[in-house]
């Protein structure tokens, strides 16, 4: 696979896979039109190893629209200043159908723990990042940026009426790995109950698991953190000794990211092995 059939790839999932939230919230919900729009040819995207995910996720959907004729970029993270203080930035301003609208943008992953229905209880790698912070930035702030009078002063300097304002949330949901395997998944009420599925189990847990005893894996760096792994793609391909001989030795941020994949080294599921620190660290 070449780096622009990985790019389609990754747009591929950027636009069609579930989104995070529940579309219940119109601010949440896809229009209609989002996932009739075909895909180019071929994208220029970034490199894929030089850049943080959201960062790659929002070039991604960037260059998606350049080459999409009946949208136009008019804005990337356009900064609101009010006096020396910055209020917030728009993600994306983007013209569609005559009409101006304001797009949140956010690309995200999440573990479960303890009572899976609460927000506050799904933590990313990084344990400080939770899906209730993300939530409740997003709806509470991002999405009323164009109220503050200082955005409205600089979009009515620019011409700009904002007709819709919309968040695309995309991501995972790593559920704990019994419970992904029974297919028993709890989440808030929040969540799309068509979100994407991961697991999670910690070290001895997967030290001991008989079923991933004799698994193919691949360790997931961050930019392939996005669509599933295929067989044309160069994949390391690791045992479940192997896999435990890595977690053995210290690594960055106590968890780590990993594909499981059949004879054919096609992705079957994704999950994360997590050592005692990052649970301890959520509290």
């Amino acid at each position: 696979m070449t780096k622009s059939d990985r790019n389609l790839h990754d747009l591929a999932w950027c636009l069609s896979s579930a989104s995070l939230m529940s579309p219940r919230e119109e601010h949440w919900k896809e229009p209609t039109w989002f996932n009739s729009v075909s895909l180019p040819s071929d994208i220029e995207a970034p490199g894929q190893n030089s850049y943080k995910l959201g960062i790659r996720f929002e070039d991604i959907i960037c260059n998606w629209i350049e080459a999409t004729p009946d949208l136009k970029l008019l804005s990337r993270n356009l900064a609101i200043h009010d006096g020396e203080r910055t209020i917030g930035e728009f993600d994306l301003l983007v013209q569609h159908a005559e009409q101006v609208e304001h797009w949140e943008l956010a690309v995200k992953f999440y573990l479960g723990l303890n009572d899976q229905r609460q927000l506050s209880n799904w933590f990313g790698p990084d344990p400080s990042d939770t899906l209730a912070t993300k939530f409740n930035r997003v709806k509470n702030h991002q999405l009323k940026l164009s109220e503050h009078p200082a955005a409205q002063s600089l979009l009515k300097q620019n011409g700009w009426v904002i007709n819709q304002t919309r968040a695309f949330v995309k991501g995972r949901l790593f559920h704990p790995y019994n419970a992904f395997r029974h297919r028993a998944f709890d989440y808030p009420p929040e969540v799309n109950e068509n979100h994407e599925k991961g697991w999670w189990m910690t070290d001895t847990g997967f030290e001991l698991q008989e079923d991933m005893k004799e698994g193919l894996f691949t360790i997931l760096e961050k930019p392939f953190w996005l669509a599933p792994m295929t067989s044309d793609l160069e994949l390391v391909v690791m045992s479940h000794s192997e896999i435990l001989q890595y977690l053995s030795k210290e690594h960055n941020g106590g968890t780590l990211h990993i594909a499981r994949l059949d004879s054919d080294l096609n992705e079957i599921s994704r999950g994360f092995v997590v050592l005692s620190r990052w649970v301890s660290a959520c509290g």
